[in-house]
């Protein structure tokens, strides 16, 4: 646990100060209970976000040919999988499945990839899979500006 003056106190846009892992922890919170075509999106929580990079998630770490092709198709390399692996860690997998992809990733990431085949998940060409990615990528920039240093006040 970090000492109190370890913490970096930020101003919030409505001139409250917060410090950084609280900001962070209101983000993970803040982007739940989404819905995709009927399925019920949960907080992506941290302990979420362990198991997708236990089990492989590839957001976050593309070459630079794989920014070229997410240019031009929308998609980088590994995208259908890693919907696959957020919808079904955010929509039915239970905390101990979670807390289970840290010993067993492979495993999960194939009952991932075959509940998202069986609710039509992984079909680039419908409007289901879009919908999944667009919320998927509006949790990852939930994320990504809750960890963006705002300007201190002085």
């Amino acid at each position: 646990m970090k000492e109190a003056q370890d913490i970096e106190e930020i101003e919030t846009s409505d001139g409250q100060r917060e410090d950084q892992q609280n900001r962070i922890e209101k983000a993970f919170l803040k982007i739940g209970d989404r819905d995709v075509h009927g399925l019920a999106v949960r907080p992506y929580t941290p302990a979420r976000l362990v198991a997708a990079q236990a089990m492989g998630m590839h957001f976050g770490f593309i070459d630079d040919a794989g920014a070229e092709r997410f240019r031009q198709t929308k998609l980088y390399p590994g995208a259908i999988r890693d919907i696959a692996i957020f919808m079904w860690l955010c929509v039915v997998a239970t905390d101990e499945e979670t807390d289970g992809a840290g010993i067993a990733p492979s495993a999960a990431g194939r009952k991932a990839v075959k509940w998202a085949e069986s609710v039509g998940l992984l079909d680039t060409g419908s409007e289901k899979f879009w919908d999944a990615y667009k919320t998927f990528f509006d949790v990852m920039d939930e994320i990504a500006a809750s960890r963006t240093k705002a300007e201190k006040k002085t």
